[in-house]
């Protein structure tokens, strides 16, 4: 039965039980009570606090003007409460890990309110689905420029004469009345922002003052252990002095890796202060001695920049700048340049073009311009050190021969090879298996594959005959596959968001099983996994993972910077999945946190929470793991 079909008109414990289909309010972990017309008075306070594993509630389409004052779910992540009456955001308070929070529809709410809960709810990344961006960077500079105006108020207006006529209290209230009327800080369109900062701020200034008179509240402020909006510095942006940031020490689980340095080298305009700037992809430049080696560089891209590192010094060697761009991924491969072997970098994004880095001439020689929308991911296939597969946004997809540039002049002739049809989501994944014979795509709306025959047959056409591969027990709406890489003798690892487990599964296994399916025109085709690993339970989408061969181990970054490692031998040596789904559920063998980082003894708030990995990369001998971070970031792991 639906929850229309349960619903007698009280959210009791019973109709919640009968919705949710658990057996105690303690296990739910979700819970829609979208359109059912209650207010706020039937919710009650015995029943909801008893939700203690609650991470998403939907209270959509409802009549609701607040959350009751007594109602505390201390785990709750996601809230839906679009669609109702809500007359004001203070409430939220009583959920400080909010991450994201769906509010619109709700008529009396302003723009006011949206910033209110940027500074109320620190972990909050998203409001009616649009990610926050530059909080943090506004929040300092407004409370700077209140604070500034209220010193001026402060001196002209002699309220510490009026301390001798007035009590503690009533210098406040009067303080806060003035403060109200004269400072005028920021735009029109915040008045209520405002008014409500300084409800905030004058208390604290006023007994400041009365205290420290002579002193300055701004400077006190700034160093407050207690702040935690306010503009922090943490070195130099020049690229030959990689800058790093300091790492609180602190007792640390035993861990195979440690941090070795944390960089910030993609910085955007506002330099040393950008922690908005997102680095989508890190990948280890390729031996050209040993195509199955790496050097102990790595290859970086967030924001306008390409960077190369070295892991070894921790210093960026070398970047790379496109004025208006915004890379989101990268692809190596080894070619012969005059008669020696050369690495070539592609780098794509958002303007669509695919540019052609040669690092050891610090030259970037050519920009091709094949995809009309942004460039969500590139791989080189085994074909050919030419032969690149890239995917935009718009679901294009296609192999090009990049050409061998010429020497000295770096001349190039590209050509579009085979272009790859049938699907209608975003690709973010792609990967060809050591055969060739394939070519996996992993999207927003699921996995899918292709026939390639090699790709060598199919020059010059297009393959529009593609199935999906589906995975057990995953639910049909939450299809998002976002990572995907490659692990041996046709093992696949690949990760569905949402699900809190990584899957290894033999691609090869089902090799006959995708021939039928596409020459019947099937939709789908399943797999047998050989292995769950645990990971985050987290509804965070496009966190990539990567393998080490050498020692057998899967890599994978999460939503708080945890770096999770796994050991998959066991798994490796016997391929066959006897069963859709393990018995058991495969545990990290360790958990790397993200390390505390701090300046001057105080940490740095964009950072407190953590940071969120978008991409990680593991060098061939598993010395150097790096991670590339939602905050402007680049950690390097060293293993001790």
């Amino acid at each position: 039965m639906s929850k229309l079909e349960h619903w007698n008109g009280n959210l009791d414990e019973k109709y919640i039980l009968a919705i949710s289909g658990k057996e105690n309010l303690g296990d739910i972990e979700e819970l829609d009570l979208s359109h059912l017309s209650f207010e706020e008075s039937d919710l009650h306070e015995d029943i909801f606090n008893k939700l203690t594993a609650l991470i998403e509630l939907d209270l959509s389409h409802n009549k609701l003007t607040v959350v009751p004052q007594n109602i505390n779910i201390p785990n709750l992540q996601y809230l839906d409460i679009s669609q109702n009456c809500i007359q004001d955001i203070d409430w939220v308070q009583r959920f400080p890990k909010l991450i994201e929070l769906d509010i619109e529809g709700n008529t009396s709410l302003t723009i006011d309110d949206n910033y209110k809960l940027t500074y109320l709810l620190k972990d909050l990344q998203f409001i009616d689905g649009k990610r926050i961006d530059n909080r943090e960077k506004f929040g300092n500079q407004y409370t700077q420029g209140l604070v500034l105006q209220m010193e001026s108020l402060w001196q002209s207006l002699n309220f510490a004469e009026l301390h001798e006529t007035l009590n503690k209290e009533l210098l406040v209230k009067e303080f806060t009345l003035k403060a109200k009327e004269k400072v005028k800080h920021g735009p029109n369109s915040l008045k209520g922002y405002r008014l409500w900062r300084i409800d905030q701020l004058a208390p604290e200034f006023v007994l400041f003052k009365l205290k420290c008179p002579v002193q300055n509240f701004l400077d006190f402020y700034v160093k407050s252990s207690e702040c935690e909006n306010m503009k922090r510095k943490i070195g130099s942006n020049d690229v030959t002095t990689s800058p790093k940031l300091q790492k609180l020490s602190a007792p640390t689980p035993d861990v195979s890796y440690n941090v070795s340095a944390i960089l910030q080298c993609h910085s955007g305009e506002s330099g040393s202060q950008d922690f908005s700037t997102q680095v989508w992809c890190c990948e280890f430049e390729p031996n050209k001695d040993n195509p199955t080696a790496t050097t102990n560089i790595v290859a970086t891209c967030g924001g306008e920049n390409v960077c190369l590192i070295d892991c070894d010094t921790t210093k960026v060697q070398a970047k790379f700048h496109q004025p208006n761009e915004e890379f989101f991924t990268l692809a190596w491969t080894t070619m012969i340049l005059g008669r020696h072997s050369s690495n070539i970098l592609a780098a794509g994004g958002c303007l669509g073009f695919i540019h052609l880095i040669h690092p050891d001439q610090d030259i970037c020689y050519g920009r091709i311009k094949i995809h009309s929308s942004p460039i969500q991911t590139m791989v080189f296939a085994p074909t050919g050190p030419t032969h690149l597969l890239s995917a935009d946004r718009k679901s294009k997809i296609y192999l090009l021969d990049i050409d061998t540039p010429t020497v000295p002049d770096y001349k190039i002739s590209w050509r579009k090879l085979i272009s790859f049809e049938g699907i209608q989501a975003t690709p973010l994944k792609l990967l060809v298996p050591d055969s060739g014979f394939h070519l996996l795509c992993a999207t927003e709306f699921g996995l899918y594959v292709w026939k390639t025959n090699g790709f060598m047959k199919n020059y010059g056409k297009v393959i529009k005959s593609v199935c999906e591969i589906s995975f057990p027990f995953v639910s049909p709406d939450i299809r998002v596959v976002d990572a995907l890489a490659k692990i041996s003798s046709g093992v696949i690892v690949s990760k569905c968001a949402q699900q809190g487990v990584i899957f290894l599964w033999d691609l090869l296994s089902l090799k006959n099983d995708i021939s039928k399916a596409i020459q019947s025109r099937k939709a789908k085709v399943s797999v047998k996994i050989l292995a769950e690993l645990k990971w985050s339970v987290t509804k965070q989408c496009y966190l990539n993972l990567a393998f080490c061969e050498k020692q057998s181990q899967v890599v994978a970054g999460d939503e708080k910077g945890n770096i999770w490692l796994y050991k998959v031998e066991n798994q490796l040596q016997n391929k066959i999945a006897r069963c859709p789904v393990p018995e058991s559920v495969t545990d990290p063998v360790n958990v790397i946190p993200f390390p505390s980082c701090t300046l001057n003894g105080i940490k740095i708030p964009e950072l407190r929470n953590g940071t969120i990995y978008n991409d990680v990369s593991v060098n061939s001998d598993g010395n150097y793991i790096v991670a590339a971070a939602d905050s402007n970031l680049l950690l390097i792991y060293k293993n001790m």
